[in-house]
C-alpha cells in the first residue's frame, strides 16, 4: 500500500479540518452569510464560494487559498470557477469530492 504523504500534510491543520467539516454540511456550518445563502450557492453553483470560506475561517485570503489547492491537489475538494465572470482571489465555488466523511 502506497502511503500518501501529501494527503497526511493536508489533513495534518485544524483550519483545513474545519474546512471539510464546513463543506461537509455547509448549511450548519457558514454562518457568515445567511442559510438561504448558502443554499442558493449549493442550489445554483453545487458547492460554497471562496469568499465565505475566507470570512468564516478568519484568516487572510491567501492562507485560506493555499489551503484550498492543497485540498484539491489531494482530491478532498474541486474548484469551479465563476462562469462568465472575472476571476478574482475569493470568486469561485469549492465542492467537496466525498460526500460521506465522517464527523
Amino acid at each position: 500500500m502506497e502511503i500518501n504523504e501529501k494527503l497526511f500534510k493536508a489533513l495534518a491543520n485544524q483550519t483545513r479540518l474545519d474546512i471539510l467539516r464546513w463543506l461537509k454540511d455547509p448549511l450548519t456550518h457558514i454562518d457568515v452569510v445567511t442559510c438561504e445563502t448558502v443554499q442558493y450557492e449549493l442550489d445554483h453553483f453545487g458547492g460554497i464560494c471562496v469568499g465565505d470560506i475566507v470570512r468564516k475561517a478568519g484568516l487572510a485570503q491567501s492562507t485560506i487559498s493555499s489551503y484550498l489547492a492543497m485540498l484539491e491537489e489531494v482530491g478532498l475538494l474541486t474548484y469551479s470557477p465563476p462562469a462568465g465572470t472575472a476571476s478574482g482571489p475569493t470568486t469561485g465555488v469549492m465542492k467537496p469530492r466525498c460526500k460521506h466523511w465522517g464527523g
